[in-house]
This record gives C-alpha cells, sequence and structure tokens, in this order.
C-alpha cells in the first residue's frame, strides 16, 4: 500500500486530538439502555429460535457421530454417490452430492469435522437473535439432504431411527412439515 499524502495524515492526526476518553454521563448511560431495550424488543420479530431453547446443550448431544462414520453410513447404507471437500472456514467439510454417481457433484450441505451431535447447538447475540450454529449437528446434515432431495424421509428414519428426546421438536417439525406439503417426493 502507499504512503498517505500529508494533507490526510493531518486530518488524521486532528480527528485523534478530539476524541472523548471521560466518563459517561448518567443521563448517557440510562439513554443507552433504553435504547438497548428497545432494540431487544425490535429484533423479536426476527426470533425464530429462543435462547431458552438451547440454554442447556446437554439434552442436544443425543447420539454422537463422527463425520467419518456419517459418511460410511451415507454410502454404504443409503447408498448416496457422496463426498467430502475442504470448507473455507476451519474446522467445516462440504458435502459434495451426485445424484446417480455419474451427474456432476452438487453441494449437499456444509458440516463440522469430527464428532457432531445429535442436535444443533446455537449462538445468539445479546438481544437474543440466533447469529450461528456454534456446532452443527447430522441431523441437520440429514434435513439439509432431504430438502434438496438426495434423500427421502422413509430411508432417514429406517437408518437413523426417529428423533427422540427433549431436543428434538425442531427436527420433527420440519420433517413433519416435508411430509405434509410433500414437498420432495415420497415421504411415506
Amino acid at each position: 500500500m502507499g504512503k498517505d499524502s500529508p494533507e490526510l495524515e493531518a486530518a488524521v492526526n486532528e480527528y485523534a486530538k478530539h476524541r472523548y476518553e471521560g466518563k459517561s454521563s448518567t443521563e448517557t448511560e440510562e439513554k443507552l439502555a433504553e435504547l438497548k431495550e428497545e432494540n431487544s424488543q425490535m429484533v423479536k420479530e426476527y426470533q425464530w429460535l429462543h435462547p431458552s431453547e438451547y440454554a442447556d446443550a446437554g439434552p442436544r448431544m443425543g447420539r454422537i457421530l463422527h463425520s467419518s462414520k456419517l459418511i460410511t453410513i451415507l454410502r454404504k447404507q443409503l447408498g448416496l454417490h457422496c463426498w467430502y471437500t475442504t470448507h473455507p472456514l476451519p474446522g467445516r467439510l462440504t458435502l459434495l452430492v451426485s445424484r446417480n454417481g455419474s451427474q456432476p457433484r452438487e453441494v449437499g450441505c456444509w458440516l463440522m469435522g469430527g464428532f457432531q451431535p445429535e442436535y444443533s447447538v446455537m449462538g445468539f447475540d445479546d438481544h437474543g437473535v440466533p447469529t450461528s450454529e456454534r456446532f452443527r449437528c447430522w441431523r441437520t446434515v440429514l434435513m439439509q439432504l432431504a430438502l434438496k432431495g438426495f434423500l427421502l424421509e422413509k430411508d432417514i428414519r429406517r437408518i437413523f431411527g426417529p428423533a427422540r428426546g427433549p431436543a428434538q421438536s425442531r427436527y420433527n417439525d420440519f420433517m413433519f412439515c416435508m411430509r405434509t406439503n410433500n414437498l420432495r417426493g415420497d415421504y411415506a
């Protein structure tokens, strides 16, 4: 990169002299708290998940699978033509799928490399809005593959069994929606 012009450097130095480093007034702190509360109320309509559902990660662990075991099941027991490739983010893999083994590979979804919980664990910001999956679960991988038409729910149930336990509701609701709306073929 090039060197800044003398005019820009002088403007930056002048700006830096006017930085406020004092303590905030009580009035300012009260106004900030009020604005934070207003923001928290406004974002509630965007809360498709609630932090209380994810407060205890223990029940979300369920049956833990390793990514190598998952791909073996997908290939050998479900007959899926699939491969892992690198993902731009560390600790993640991209699952590539070919519909019949000779068609071009498509992205199935991303997943965590290594051990995966049965149900995802989410991260939330300070307003309670979901920001990311801290730990993506293997059932989310199955949901993604079903949504994209690579797997049928009946085959998923046959191999992996029904989703059970205190954290199963989102998974079962999703599969029910897929089944009742017949989004991807035969789900009987």
